[in-house]
């Protein structure tokens, strides 16, 4: 079932939106732009859920692995969608891009994640000898999901995609797909662009945390986590392979529209929008080496 994925990492290189040229400055009187440092830190993971025939309430009912991004093409798809929001909303301000892995986050408790994640990025722009000319820092960063969403998998991070290939009518007596239109179902994108309701679909999602950070002493201004989805099913396309009835392609491109979904939403609520309500101002601290981590404090 995964075999597909690599394919569609590769497509989904060739439809991201590549980052745009900086801005040029207009003619006339010289005047310092403003500079926004854009950091992808989502990492390589691709992340992946697949429904299975139900065998007991205790136990999970989805089969779980994640799959290697080859050529950063993950961070390259956040990075075209944060050049894109900013593009739009600040068109005059000059634009960095960084790139970085992203933090472990299997081997930090779940409370932990979103700070230990963001504390990685801290100490990596530590370093950055541009950070004194910007003006702000917006950085991109996986989430953690522990809680079911409608008709999808739960323990969702980061982006990847839940697959449900089986009829739930029939899974508890049958482990057949169910490949034939349905009245019934969740209401899913077909590859011709119309909705239509089935009981079996592929569901590209992403759950990113957009922070904003002022670069002079790297504290958080403003957080913004956003979880989107889409259910994507074409039913009567007459094959029980789920992939390919969907399509590679189109599947690879809700991969980038999902993705980019949750970064214009996170930005349009964010303090680069305009928005009054700010949160606390404060320092992501770390613990000099080889000394103790503390626990985690809520950002929120």
């Amino acid at each position: 079932m995964v075999n597909w994925l690599a394919s569609v990492f590769a497509l989904g290189a060739l439809v991201l939106a590549t980052p745009a040229a900086r801005a040029e400055e207009a003619p006339g009187p010289v005047v310092k732009p403003r500079v926004i440092a854009l950091v992808a830190a989502v990492g390589t993971r691709f992340h992946v859920a697949i429904e299975h025939k139900k065998t007991g309430s205790l136990l999970d009912n989805y089969s779980r692995r994640s799959r290697e991004a080859s050529e950063d093409v993950l961070n390259r798809i956040v990075l075209g969608a944060l050049d894109k929001e900013l593009a739009e909303r600040q068109p005059d301000a000059r634009r960095v891009y960084l790139s970085m892995p992203a933090a472990r986050l299997e081997t930090v408790s779940a409370p932990e994640r979103d700070e230990y994640a963001i504390r990685k990025v801290v100490e990596a722009l530590e370093k950055s000898p541009g950070r004194a000319e910007w003006d702000r820092i917006v950085v991109a960063t996986p989430a953690w999901k522990n809680f079911d969403t409608s008709g999808l998998a739960d323990r969702l991070q980061g982006m990847g995609v839940s697959v449900h290939p089986m009829n739930r009518g029939l899974s508890m007596f049958l482990d057949v797909p169910a490949y034939v239109d349905s009245m019934q179902g969740d209401e899913a994108l077909t590859p011709e662009g119309r909705y239509a309701r089935s009981v079996i679909y592929v569901a590209p999602y992403s759950y990113l945390t957009i922070w904003i950070l002022d670069p002079k002493t790297l504290a958080v201004l403003d957080r913004q986590d956003r979880f989107d989805s889409q259910k994507l099913a074409n039913p009567g396309s007459g094959t029980s392979d789920l992939i390919e009835g969907i399509g590679k392609e189109f599947i690879a491109r809700q991969i980038v529209a999902v993705i980019g979904r949750s970064v214009h939403e996170a930005i349009g609520r964010s303090e680069l929008a305009g928005k009054v309500d700010i949160r606390d101002v404060r320092e992501v601290k770390h613990p000099p080496a080889g000394e103790p981590r503390p626990a985690a404090e809520p950002v929120r």
